[in-house]
């Protein structure tokens, strides 16, 4: 098993919190060997993300979140800036955000498959599957679960000042992109390259122009996990990652086996409802299962029964604790009051274990 994650930060000005277009000088504090590989822009100048390396286990990607986020921290800092990390700036419009002009990304701007003003900051996770059939009875099988994962991951309910009355802003703000949500249900690898010819008028013309909640990385030999807003603290990262790694190998597991599942399916349209109703509710999301209505938080309990990882069980201890006090990254900035409070409360756990 082998793996890794990507984490997108804000980079703010201090001491208002306000976004700040600073990615150049804040990069340039950066050892050398850590830029573009670990530590790099995306698509505005105000986000700085961080790619760890290859970990297998978990102490390895423990290891890695705080190296990269201490890092990047004082690199901000050495320029007099800070950094948050949530789905969506608090306080600041994205107007005040500028985009890096790449020409991929004014291609698919213009074909319509990415929006200019989508500034937001999510957390991606590569899981290495490097057989194409695999990934895609995988991702046939995890498509139905991505209501579990928005409602224990939501990290974003201020946008422009206000609470939006989602608690996971970003996704709201990220659906009208035409290729973001739950994959369609594929029958091969035949299948998806049919679909990425199909959308070429977008201007899609390679894999990753395809933002789906779960999506192939081929060309890396990698599932890559996306739906997540970016979490606030390291301690709500690792326990993100713990669920989303645990129950991909519990899935791969399942497939190889030939046996199924232990648990009773959400049915499409049902699991688009359930995403739905996470990323307004997150962890007080009423789910529909198989016909019947089950809370979030008791179906995220039921999942962790199943998922026996010993190697993650630190992890998984810290995902429990999140459903058990209900409070996610969004519920704690919420009991903040005021977007301004919540930036600071931001910032002072940042590193938090």
């Amino acid at each position: 098993m082998r793996f890794g994650i990507e984490e997108e930060y804000c980079i703010i000005s201090l001491p208002d919190g306000r976004l700040n277009n600073s990615i150049s000088e804040v990069l340039e504090n950066i050892p050398l060997a850590l830029r573009d590989g670990h530590l790099k822009p995306d698509l505005h100048k105000c986000i700085l993300e961080t790619s760890t390396c290859i970990c297998r286990n978990y102490q390895e990607i423990h290891d890695e979140v705080v190296r990269l986020r201490n890092t990047a921290l004082r690199a901000a800092r050495e320029e007099g800036l800070g950094l948050i990390s949530c789905g969506t700036h608090p306080i600041s419009p994205w107007q005040e955000a500028i985009l890096i002009d790449t020409p991929r990304y004014q291609r698919l701007i213009a074909g319509g498959a990415l929006l200019a003003e989508g500034v937001h900051f999510g957390m991606h996770i590569h899981y290495e599957v490097p057989d194409d059939e695999l990934r895609v009875k995988l991702i046939n099988i995890l498509r139905l679960f991505i209501p579990e994962v928005v409602a224990v991951s939501v990290n974003s309910p201020f946008c422009d000042g206000i609470f939006s009355g989602y608690k996971s802003t970003r996704l709201h703000r990220y659906d009208p992109t035409p290729t973001v949500g739950i994959p369609p249900s594929l029958n091969n690898w035949a299948d998806y390259a049919a679909y990425l010819k199909n959308m070429e008028p977008l201007g899609i013309r390679e894999e990753k122009d395809v933002y789906w909640d779960v999506r192939h990385r081929h060309n890396m030999g990698t599932l890559e996990f996306r739906v997540m807003d970016t979490q606030s603290s390291v301690a709500d990262s690792i326990a993100v990652i713990s669920f989303v790694i645990s129950m991909l190998r519990w899935a791969e597991g399942f497939i190889n086996s030939g046996d199924p599942l232990p648990v009773a399916f959400a049915s499409e349209k049902e699991a688009r409802n359930n995403r739905e109703q996470a990323k307004i509710h997150g962890l007080e999301a009423i789910f529909s299962i198989a016909g019947n209505e089950v809370s979030a938080r008791e179906r995220l309990f039921e999942l962790l029964g199943n998922l026996h990882n010993p190697d993650f069980s630190k992890g998984l201890k810290l995902t429990e604790k999140i459903i058990a006090t209900g409070l996610t990254g969004a519920d704690r900035q919420l009991t903040q009051g005021m977007p301004e409070k919540a930036i600071a409360w931001l910032q002072d756990v940042f590193l938090k274990e």
